[in-house]
């Protein structure tokens, strides 16, 4: 399923319109489901993407969410 998911999610760039709150949204969801390895595979992906995009930077509000919720959920998947 994880291999699905990061495929998924690779598909559209972070600037694509409403394409970085779909992305958060499915991680999101799947960790608050217990996929805690996937959850934070998939924000792994995200914050990567707003790394490559221009369009964000390290300041940028919607790059630091995505880092907390990177954090949080490498967090939970460590247990």
């Amino acid at each position: 399923m994880s291999l699905t998911w990061a495929a998924s999610i690779r598909l559209a760039p972070a600037s694509t319109p409403l394409a970085p709150q779909v992305k958060t949204g499915i991680a999101r969801y799947l960790g608050f489901i217990g996929s805690y390895p996937v959850a934070r595979d998939l924000f792994q992906l995200i914050a990567d993407a707003y790394g490559e995009d221009d369009a964000y930077g390290p300041e940028d509000p919607d790059t630091l969410a995505v880092r907390a919720n990177l954090a949080y959920w490498t967090k939970e998947a460590a247990g």
